[in-house]
């Protein structure tokens, strides 16, 4: 298990809404070559929460870059998890009769 798999496994159900609203924000926010001013450091809030111990600061470009980027693809594990267990369940009942 990676560690993004281990961090999304530990989100409650509201946290990966959050987060996912978030990376959101901040995404149309990139697109003018900016951060989202709320939601970057909800992220860098989040991300002293769960990686404690690694140091990023919210003044240093590389930090926003990897704080950004790391909740990004949490994001995008969720969504793919989400995703499979759909479709997992969709093609489980698919076999029964009704």
């Amino acid at each position: 298990m990676t560690f993004i798999e281990q961090v999304a496994n530990k989100l409650s159900e509201e946290e990966k809404i959050e987060i996912k609203q978030a990376v959101k924000s901040n995404d149309k926010a990139a697109a003018d070559n900016m951060y989202d001013k709320s939601a970057l450091p909800f992220l860098f809030r989040k991300w002293k929460e769960y990686i404690p111990k690694v140091n990023q600061n919210i003044e240093c470009v590389s930090c926003r870059k990897t704080v950004s980027k790391f909740w990004k693809d949490v994001v995008a594990h969720i969504d793919k998890n989400t995703i499979t267990t759909r479709t997992g369940a969709l093609a489980k009942d698919a076999g029964s009769s009704i």
